[in-house]
């Protein structure tokens, strides 16, 4: 090689390549690793999934993140149902799980305010919260409750000779009518005084005088006639200028003197006297009477059985 080439090439290492330095950028001299080690200053510890430290978005020692997923051991308190549990952290390995609490399982849990029912669950009643609510047929009666009274099984069975629900005596009491007895210093039943008379003990003369009754056929107590006045209907008299009692008109017929015609007929007609009388426009009807009906007036009424046709109209058409 000629002498000049040699100083050609000298001059170009020695003077156009810069030398190796540590923070050149490139992995040279001794070095292990770019610009570190060697005569550099030594080079930090290489990041991987295996070098026992938590680094790079690791989420656990050399797993997670980059690396591979964390095996999460299985335990009775991780808030997950794994292993055999039957629920999560329960059953199985775990301690036994408590009872799945519902609205039909017999037993007051949950926030329940009486055995399923309540809280959560439908409200809570009871017979005596002046609400129809539960299985109650009406107001806090029926279904769990006492029978309704007034339904019509009830009143059949107020009349079965049979001392049944909550009846005090046959067919009396609890949801029937009150019973009596010819003990109870009341005139009830069929007494016709104070625990004497019907089902009970003769009343004597005195007992009737003292407690009268408005259908015995006697004047007394504080009546002012024969089952009539004081504490019974008012009575009437052939003088009273009303009809009233078995009058036939104003203090006239029945147990007066006999009424003249005009006194019934006219001045005191009825609509069921069979005469067309007072304000009437026909036999017993118009006036004071319902309305009179007739055959051509595009209604069904009177005996009609159908509109205009039928009972003392002509015949319907079939």
């Amino acid at each position: 090689i000629p002498n000049r080439v040699i100083i050609t090439l000298l001059t170009y290492l020695f003077v156009s390549v810069p030398p190796a330095t540590c923070d050149d950028g490139i992995q040279n001299q001794d070095e292990e690793s770019t610009d570190c080690g060697g005569v550099c200053a030594a080079c930090p510890p290489v990041e991987s999934c295996s070098d026992n430290i938590q680094n790079q978005d690791e989420t656990d020692i050399d797993c997670g993140g980059v690396c591979a997923a964390c095996v999460v051991l299985a335990t009775c308190d991780d808030g997950i149902q794994n292993q055999n549990e039957e629920g999560t952290d329960c059953g199985g390995v775990c301690d036994a799980c408590a009872p799945l609490s519902s609205c039909s399982d017999g037993i007051q849990n949950q926030d329940e305010e009486g055995t399923d029912c309540g809280g959560v669950c439908s409200p809570c009643f009871s017979c005596s919260d002046g609400n129809q609510n539960g299985n109650e047929e009406d107001i806090d009666c029926g279904g769990s409750c006492a029978p309704c009274p007034n339904t019509p099984e009830i009143l059949e069975s107020c009349s079965d000779g049979i001392q049944n629900q909550d009846e005090e005596g046959t067919d009396c009491g609890g949801v029937c009518a009150p019973c009596f007895s010819c003990m109870d210093g009341e005139q009830n039943g069929d007494e016709e005084g104070i625990d004497c008379g019907g089902s009970c003990a003769p009343c004597t003369s005195e007992e009737v005088e003292e407690y009268p009754r408005c259908d015995d056929g006697i004047m007394n107590g504080d009546e002012e006639g024969i089952d009539c006045g004081g504490i019974c209907a008012p009575c009437f008299s052939c003088g009273d200028g009303e009809q009233n009692g078995d009058e036939e008109g104003v203090d006239c017929g029945g147990s007066c003197g006999p009424c003249a015609p005009e006194e019934t007929m006219e001045a005191y007609a009825t609509c069921d006297d069979g005469i067309t009388n007072g304000d009437e426009e026909g036999i017993d009807c118009g006036g004071i009477c319902g309305p009179c009906f007739n055959c051509n007036d595009g209604l069904q009424n009177g005996d009609e059985e159908d509109i205009d046709c039928g009972g003392s109209c002509a015949p319907c058409a079939q």
